[in-house]
């Protein structure tokens, strides 16, 4: 996980990818795996935050308390509007 942050910051077109590694670790219950992924996620939503926007609708009606820190912690860089609506 750690390194798709640098992936995304140097290569263009790599977000489908990402997102998808990214999906199988949405329900980490590992602190620092989640860390990262949140990390991961904040960097992608630099250069693409509408993809990420609606990769974490998918999510937002799990109960899983490691998928909302998450969706919290990885929707920070993404526009305050959307971030709104992410947990409403």
């Amino acid at each position: 996980m750690a390194t798709i942050p640098p992936l995304i910051r140097t290569k263009l077109g790599t977000t489908e990818a990402c997102l998808k590694l990214i999906e199988k670790l949405m329900d980490e219950g590992d602190r620092d795996i989640r860390k990262a992924v949140a990390w991961a996620l904040r960097e992608i939503s630099k250069k693409n935050p509408e993809a990420v926007y609606n990769f974490l609708q998918g999510y937002t009606g799990s109960n899983n308390v490691n998928t909302r820190w998450i969706i919290k912690e990885g929707s920070k860089k993404l526009p305050k509007e959307k971030r709104e609506r992410l947990y409403s």
